[in-house]
């Protein structure tokens, strides 16, 4: 999207461009996507198979670490994008790109946010705003794809309100997928903006004690 075109949606100068950090980090709105590395990946498996996560997944079959290591090992990076998605110091959730294509500009989005009480709040669509920014400022996509259980009405909102359009495939099947374009993106969640912002500078915000430690 041209300059003018994001003037019109009310994005600030910061918000139009955050390079990337030089170690590899992405920070916006008081989030933190860090790139997934072997560190992380026992972490993940555990969350990846606690109930309350599998029952919202496609794939739902327990997660051996030789699975995971083997997923890591043999995703191809050119077309695939994970990161940890950090809040202050806790790692909250996961984010991912997959089949991504440069020739259309246009990739699979998808997160997983781990604890309850992350899921209901806030948390969740400043991540999804923050991600979804890297990917159409940044990395330059014009088009996000995203598959959603029809059983997950919490997912389903989310991604209606980051203005994708949802389909149904296949009425006996057991997924919708959705359609956003960088336009119908920013015009969505432009009037967001201004809550996640205010969200975003209360979480910043010294909680009280030494902070020089």
């Amino acid at each position: 999207m041209s300059s003018p075109e994001l003037d019109k949606l009310a994005l600030t100068e910061e918000e139009r461009d955050l390079p990337r950090h030089p170690d590899g980090w992405y920070r916006k709105y008081g989030i933190t996507f860090v790139d997934l590395y072997p560190v992380d990946l026992e972490f993940l498996r555990t969350w990846r198979n606690h109930p309350d996560i599998q029952r919202f997944m496609i794939f739902r079959d327990e997660i051996t670490l030789e699975m995971q290591e083997h997923w890591y090992r043999s995703f191809d990076r050119a077309r695939e994008s994970y990161c940890i998605i950090w809040d202050r110091d806790e790692r909250v959730g996961l984010t991912q790109l997959r089949n991504i294509d440069m020739t259309t500009r246009s990739a699979e989005g998808g997160i997983i946010i781990f604890k309850p009480e992350h899921q209901n709040g806030l948390l969740a669509f400043r991540a999804a705003i923050a991600g979804m920014d890297w990917d159409f400022l940044h990395r330059g996509l014009r088009t996000l794809w995203v598959t959603v259980l029809k059983t997950n009405s919490r997912a389903r909102r989310l991604v209606r309100s980051l203005g994708y359009v949802l389909h149904d495939p296949d009425p006996l099947g057991p997924v919708l997928r959705g359609e956003v374009s960088a336009e119908g993106y920013f015009r969505a969640v432009a009037k967001w903006r201004p809550i996640i912002r205010a969200e975003a500078d209360a979480e910043l915000q010294p909680s009280g004690g030494d902070l020089s430690r």
